[in-house]
Order: structure tokens, then C-alpha cells, then sequence
């Protein structure tokens, strides 16, 4: 055997080792006295060589990261490696394989979860839509939505259409003029206000078309025609963020600064012919926009990855195409465990 050889062996057993401790130590029927036993020994394992320790931290980490996802993992498939890697790539991963298959029953429990989806949300919806799948609903004005896939919408039947919640995910509205009528019915000669509230937020129309965007990095905000106003629940008129055509606004979920930036009218409308165009945008944003239109998950196992910008047209109907674009366009690797799960390291 070359040196070569053995020093890819040592490795893959080194992989298969780490995996081992990591399985071992996750059984939820072990006593606190088994588990501070097995910790011990696990400890005395990584600290026996360096080879230990750095390949116990690579399978520790896509350990969490799909232990977090909880989605379904199937049989490994070969990933496309960067551009610019080596040979011994494929060997460093061979563990990943078997690891999947010792994650496949964990992950498995959150089936049920995925395919039905958040129970309150289920519950206040009057309209969702599924992976994939888009919707277009009439409102009672005159005013109609198409709701994005992965997304739910609530309708307040006492203000005749013209208040909505957006639940989760994304929609577009077209949003038709209105008089405001007393409670008898009578026309008040005021325009009437659609509101969409989300996360917070209310959205303000009269006579516009607007897209509105929540996931669990920021909720987005981007007028196609005529403007809207936006502001937190609660604030005063007068402190609304007036957004125009061709605008988004993003308000960052955790607090930071929001933005307004010009948009093409164009990319933002795309997914409704199946495509996502983005351009110069964060991949954490793009990945959450793929991931409402695919029944699995892409993840991003590397932090460093997640904010660098990408750009491109992206089909919505064909994951795998547009996992491999992603992946090239970083220079990153991507694992695939079809058919429910992919990650981008």
C-alpha cells in the first residue's frame, strides 16, 4: 500500500470512528452515568491524535446541521466537487454516506412535520399552498393575490377583502381602488386602504401591485406599480416608509437597519413563469426562496457561504439543476442525499 493510500484509509477510518462516537452518544435511552462514560472514552479517543479531533469536528458538524433540518435522507448520490478540488475530496467524504444512513430514522421523524406543516398556521389560514405549488385567489373587492408556494394568507372577512395577513412564505398582490363606506354601506368619498400585515408589519395600498416576502431572515417588501406604505405595528402614519415602483424594502428580522433599493420589475415577478432571477443577492435568501418550491431542503452547512452574493436564473422546478449552478458559481462542494435533502459546504 503507498503512503498515499494509507494516510486516505487512516482518514476514512478516522470519519467512520467520529461518526460512530456521534451516534452513540445521541441515543436519547442512555443514563446520565452511561452517558458521562461514553463522553469520557469519546474524549480520550479525539485527544489520542490530531486526525481524531479534526475529523470528529467535520462529522459533528453536518451531524447538527441535519439533526436541526429533521427532513428525510435517502441514499447518497455522488456530489459535484469545486472546481478547483483535489483528488482526495471523494475520500474525505465516503463517511457521509454511511453517516445518512444512521441519521435516516432521526431525520425521518420530522416527516410529518414537513409535509403538513406549521399546525398554527394550518389552522389560521384561509388559503396555503404546499411545496411547489402557487395559487391564484380572487378577493371580494375586486382585488386578487397569487399566493407562492409554501405560503399561507388570512383574509379578516369584516373588512371586505381588504385586509389580509400574510402568514408565512410569499404572495402577489394586485390591488384594486376602493371607496370606504360607512357601516351602513354608503360610500364615504375616502379611498379605502388595503392593508396586509406580516410579521409586525403593515403593508398600506390603495390602487397598486406589490409583492410580499417573510422568511427567517428579513421580510421584504417590492412595489411593481404605484406605492405602498410600510410601517410596525403600531407606529403612527407618519413614520410609514413610503416604497415606490420598482423598490424593495427589506426590514431584517433581527433588528438592523432596513433598506430600500431599486429592483427590476421583471426578476422580482419571475417565480410566477418558474424561475428565481436574482441578482447580487445573499445565498441565505436565495436558499430560502428555492427551498419553498422543492419538497426537501437545500442547506448551508458552511456560515462563510451564507452571505456571499450570487446571481442568475435559477429554474424552480428542477432542484438538483440549480443546487449544482449554486454550488458552481461559489466554488463550494454539494452533497446530495436525494431525493429530499442537499447541502452546500
Amino acid at each position: 500500500m503507498s503512503d498515499e493510500a494509507r494516510m486516505a484509509a487512516d482518514e476514512q477510518t478516522s470519519e467512520r470512528q467520529a461518526a460512530d462516537w456521534i451516534v452513540r452518544l445521541s441515543d436519547p435511552a442512555l443514563s446520565p452515568a452511561q452517558r458521562a462514560r461514553l463522553q469520557e472514552q469519546c474524549e480520550a479517543w479525539r485527544a489520542a491524535a490530531p486526525a481524531h479531533r479534526a475529523a470528529y469536528r467535520d462529522v459533528d458538524r453536518i451531524w447538527r446541521l441535519l439533526r436541526t433540518a429533521a427532513l428525510e435522507a435517502g441514499t447518497l448520490s455522488k456530489a459535484p466537487p469545486r472546481p478547483d478540488a483535489g483528488a482526495d475530496r471523494p475520500r474525505r467524504r465516503r463517511w457521509v454516506g454511511w453517516l445518512a444512513a444512521a441519521l435516516a430514522l432521526l431525520l425521518l421523524l420530522g416527516l410529518a412535520r414537513f409535509y403538513l406543516g406549521d399546525p398554527l398556521v394550518a389552522l389560521s389560514a384561509d388559503y396555503r399552498t404546499g411545496p411547489g405549488e402557487t395559487r391564484s385567489i380572487a378577493l371580494a373587492d375586486g382585488s386578487s393575490v397569487v399566493l407562492d408556494a409554501n405560503s399561507a394568507i388570512a383574509v379578516e372577512p369584516a373588512a371586505g377583502g381588504r385586509h389580509l395577513r400574510l402568514l408565512a412564505g410569499s404572495a402577489a398582490f394586485t390591488v384594486v381602488k376602493a371607496k370606504a363606506k360607512t357601516e351602513a354601506g354608503a360610500e364615504t368619498g375616502a379611498a379605502a386602504p388595503f392593508v396586509v400585515e406580516a410579521d409586525g408589519l403593515e403593508v398600506r395600498a390603495e390602487g397598486t401591485r406589490f409583492e410580499l416576502q417573510l422568511d427567517d431572515e428579513a421580510a421584504r417588501i417590492t412595489v411593481l406599480e404605484d406605492l405602498v406604505r410600510v410601517a410596525r405595528h403600531g407606529e403612527p402614519e407618519a413614520a410609514a416608509v413610503v416604497v415606490g415602483p420598482g423598490e424593495r424594502l427589506t426590514i431584517p428580522a433581527d433588528g438592523e437597519t432596513e433598506t430600500l433599493e431599486p429592483v427590476d420589475p421583471a426578476q422580482a415577478t419571475a417565480w410566477q413563469q418558474g424561475r428565481l432571477v436574482v441578482d447580487k443577492r445573499p445565498l441565505a435568501e436565495v436558499v430560502a426562496a428555492l427551498n419553498r418550491h422543492r419538497r426537501g431542503r437545500l442547506l448551508i452547512a458552511d456560515p462563510a457561504l451564507a452571505g456571499r452574493e450570487v446571481s442568475g436564473s435559477l429554474p424552480l422546478d428542477a432542484p438538483a439543476e440549480a443546487d449544482a449552478a449554486l454550488a458552481g458559481q461559489l466554488g463550494a462542494s454539494l452533497l446530495e442525499l436525494p431525493p429530499f435533502l442537499a447541502v452546500l459546504y
